[in-house]
This record gives structure tokens, C-alpha cells and sequence, in this order.
């Protein structure tokens, strides 16, 4: 498996170059790293991977997000890996359309996306790794709800986030998050009272 590095253009705007890092030698820890946010994101096009590694593994059908992460974690585990720090490709970002995925049937979807989480520990992910990784989708979907003004849905996720192994900056904006939904729930409150006298 080859990952090369990426540019990243988001609303029409180039952002830095992605590049590949933090991967070893070892294929389960690579996969473990990757699904816990450790190395950086590989954009579908940027990687090159021999017939012989992907095998039966697909990208998992039906779920609203997160599939290419689980699909590169699955091959990971088995792949032995090289880099290319040269950009080879443009990821096209549309930041309204990533966060739309988050907003339709969220408890439903993210059920959904956890039962195929859960479905790597067939290939030697630890179980702190899954965890994880489901904090930081929780958290991700709480910000969205949050920039969105449903704070409760946001609390939920929070809470979701709030209860998994989390690194310090996670931690930090758990904190950060649960503040600012406190205060928006406090300051609204009585402005939707004015308005109901």
C-alpha cells in the first residue's frame, strides 16, 4: 500500500498540503493509529493498494459517513505501507454537504455507523481504538449540531464523546463544548421568554 500526500480545497479555497505521517512498520498499529485520529486522513484517490491486500474488503454500503475510514483501517491491518510526501491529487471539500450527513437521523445513523465500527475487531483492532474512535465521530457530530443551534442533540453527542478515551486537546474541547451549550442554553432562555409575554 502507497499513501501519498494531498492538497485539500475547501469552498473553492486551496488549503495546505496533507501529507502522510506517522505510520510504522507495523500494519495493526498503522490501522489502530488511523482509526484513532493519530495519522492523518487518507482523501479516496491518494492511495494505491494492490489487488492482493483489499481482497474481499469493501467500503461499507448504506452508512451516511465515516465508511472510508473504516474500509482503509480494515486494509491497513494487513498492509505493509510506503509514503509519497509529493501532492498527487486535489480533494474537493463542500463543508456544508460533510455536515449535512450528520443532521439527518443522527441517533438512527449513528447506531448504524458504531454496529460497523465494532464489526474490526474481526481484524485485531483494539477495543480502545474503537472507543475511541467513537468519541471523536460523537464529537464531530455534536459541533455540527452546536453550529446549528440544537443544543440538545449536540448535549447528547457530547455525552457520547464525553464518556471515551479521549487525548488532551479532545478533552479540552468536550469542556469547551459543554460550556458553550450551557451558556447558549442560559442566555436563551429568557430572550424565548420575553418573546412568549
Amino acid at each position: 500500500m502507497v499513501v501519498g500526500a494531498y492538497r485539500r480545497q475547501v469552498e473553492g479555497k486551496e488549503r495546505s498540503t496533507k501529507l502522510p505521517g506517522g505510520y510504522t512498520a507495523s500494519g495493526p498499529t498503522n490501522a489502530c493509529g488511523y482509526l484513532e485520529g493519530r495519522i492523518r486522513s487518507i482523501a479516496v484517490g491518494s492511495a494505491l493498494v494492490s489487488r492482493q491486500v483489499v481482497g474481499e474488503t469493501r467500503f461499507a454500503t448504506g452508512l451516511a459517513y465515516d465508511e472510508d475510514t473504516l474500509f482503509w483501517t480494515r486494509v491497513m491491518a494487513k498492509a505493509s505501507l510506503a509514503v509519497v510526501t509529493r501532492p498527487i491529487f486535489i480533494y474537493f471539500v463542500s463543508a456544508e454537504r460533510s455536515d449535512d450527513r450528520f443532521t439527518v437521523r443522527p441517533a438512527a445513523r449513528f447506531l448504524e455507523w458504531r454496529l460497523a465500527l465494532r464489526r474490526l475487531r474481526s481484524c485485531g483492532i483494539a477495543e480502545r481504538s474503537l472507543k475511541i474512535r467513537e468519541g471523536l465521530v460523537a464529537l464531530k457530530i455534536a459541533r455540527v449540531h452546536y453550529s446549528r443551534g440544537d443544543f440538545d442533540m449536540a448535549a447528547r453527542f457530547l455525552g457520547v464523546a464525553e464518556a471515551a478515551p479521549r487525548a488532551g486537546a479532545d478533552i479540552w474541547r468536550c469542556m469547551r463544548y459543554r460550556l458553550k451549550i450551557a451558556l447558549k442554553r442560559r442566555f436563551s432562555a429568557p430572550a424565548a421568554r420575553l418573546q412568549s409575554a
